[in-house]
């Protein structure tokens, strides 16, 4: 039984919640088993009954295991109906009797809001005590806590020690975090008291078959600091990427359904791409620059990786500015735009626009960025549309004025873009603005978040944190914004951490400094 139940727990993800939809849900994990799983044959419904009773007598008499497996049936619905809270009610029992699991599953509950109310902060507590007790799984939760600087303090070399021992008992995640770690020079604490706590657990043996899966610990966003040699490279640098990456990185780019081995250089390549840059996504941008820049799949135009390394940028693509740098120094491209741009050309004046505002070019006075744009904008430049929307919603280089701001995506969108009526979207529901019924921008937000527009997945969180439009949901905002603080959005991270903050202890531990 118990190895049925670690089946159908490893499809579920720490990530995603339980709610009114709990029946279907496991519903489709019973109809989705593995065929090895009905090999043997199902005992009869009254002796399904009578087991039933006996585990609750047994969970009622106050043994620790029979309170778990209890949990665990209410949360699959095996035996009982599906109940979060009577899942929850049950583990939280087994926990108090300091069952391991217990402890680790429960903070899967909390980090969620599976059954109780959000609250990373008690959800940590019990990772740590299972991770000191010398639980591997728990071992690389706790050591992703100490990544993300929300719940406690970051310490990258306490993390990578926490996560070592994980890799080093076998568990996969924190294998694959371990060599991002060590990709990024982090190394492990000195004298750390992990090595006690293994040494305590040593003879400590956890029944994991139903510990719940933790969530991949894979930043969403691309890493272009490894260049490659040549051009022709660029390709396979690309696949190189999207194999290191998380799932949701090919959803960003537009190719969730592509094995990266199959990834050709040809037009559709290409559209797919577009498609996610059209609605907003600054990893699709970027690699469109890069193709740009490169003369991967299109001929090599710089023009058009500056244009579409400034949509990454706008996007908060966090490796933006140095792309933009990079291309700055090659001085004959500088002079073509200084060219064109004083010869009113639109896309060199956004281009141009763009190197003043980030500092690069002092050929041009600070205030003479803004100018271009204006004047990019009166030609209809579907860039220079957003960014000057941009510069009057948030009042830089002009008068705030959001209203103006609104004229100008609402222009950019009669003229195609996509990503224009998505912010005006996202822009009414953040900023409540009233232009349109908030439920009806639920689906276009949705569909465009789907597609990898960031912008919308921030939105998405706001709108289920604040219950605009849809149902309230603290743990399905809290993913939401952590999916796109991971792509690098500032943003969200601050709306996260904001979320965190209105629920903080007031104790010494999870005192964050400023």
């Amino acid at each position: 039984m118990k190895s049925v139940l670690l089946s159908l727990l490893t499809v579920l993800s720490i990530s995603a919640g339980l709610n009114a939809q709990d029946q279907k849900r496991a519903a489709v994990f019973r109809e989705h088993r593995a065929p090895s799983l009905n090999l043997i044959r199902q005992t009869d419904e009254s002796y399904q009954l009578w087991e039933a009773f006996m585990l609750m007598q047994k969970a009622n008499s106050g043994d620790a295991l029979a309170q778990h497996e209890l949990g665990i049936r209410y949360l699959l619905g095996k035996g009982f109906g599906v109940d979060t809270v009577k899942s929850a009610y049950w583990i939280q029992k087994s926990a108090d009797q300091n069952y391991v699991v217990a402890h680790y599953n429960l903070g899967i509950f909390l980090n969620n809001g599976w059954g109780v109310p959000w609250n990373p902060f008690k959800a940590f507590e019990h990772f740590h005590y299972a991770a000191e007790q010398g639980m591997p799984e728990a071992e690389y939760v706790y050591g992703s806590f100490l990544t993300d600087n929300l719940v406690v303090e970051q310490n990258w070399p306490e993390a990578y020690t926490w996560m070592k021992k994980s890799a080093e008992a076998g568990y996969q995640p924190a294998k694959d975090a371990l060599v991002e770690f060590q990709k990024r020079g982090v190394t492990p604490a000195p004298d750390s008291s992990v090595d006690t706590a293994r040494a305590s657990a040593s003879a400590l043996k956890v029944d994991t078959s139903n510990v719940l899966p933790a969530q991949p610990w894979k930043p969403v966003l691309l890493d272009f600091s490894d260049e490659p040699a040549t051009e022709e490279d660029e390709l396979g640098f690309l696949k190189d990427m999207l194999k290191k990456g998380s799932s949701e990185l090919k959803v960003a780019l537009g190719i969730g359904s592509v094995d990266p081995d199959t990834l050709v250089a040809d037009s559709t390549l290409l559209k797919m791409i577009k498609n996610a840059a059209a609605v907003g996504s600054p990893e699709a941008s970027a690699v469109l620059g890069r193709f740009h820049e490169k003369g991967v799949v299109v001929k090599r135009n710089l023009m058009l990786a500056a244009t579409e390394y400034l949509a990454a940028l706008r996007l908060e693509f966090p490796r933006a500015t140095s792309l933009l740098w990079n291309l700055y120094q090659d001085k004959k491209f500088v002079q073509q735009v200084h060219a064109l741009a004083l010869e009113g050309e639109p896309e060199a004046q956004v281009v141009c626009a763009g190197f003043i505002s980030l500092g690069f070019d002092t050929d041009f006075p600070s205030q003479e960025s803004f100018q271009l744009l204006l004047r990019a904008s009166a030609r209809h430049n579907i860039d220079a549309l957003i960014e000057t929307g941009l510069c009057y919603y948030g009042g830089r280089g002009v008068t705030m004025d959001k209203k103006k701001a609104v004229e100008l995506w609402s222009d950019a969108a009669a003229k195609g873009s996509e990503e224009a009526e998505i912010r005006i979207t996202a822009t009414n529901v953040i900023g409540n603005l009233g232009l349109k019924d908030y439920a009806a921008s639920i689906p276009e937000l949705d569909s465009a978040a789907h597609r990898g527009s960031l912008l919308a997945q921030v939105a998405l969180g706001y709108c289920y944190e604040t219950g605009t439009g849809v149902a309230t949901s603290k743990p399905q905002a809290v993913r939401l914004y952590r999916e796109s603080a991971y792509r690098g959005s500032q943003l969200a991270f601050y709306e996260l951490k904001r979320m965190y903050d209105a629920i903080r202890p007031g104790t010494d531990e999870f005192k964050l400094k400023d």
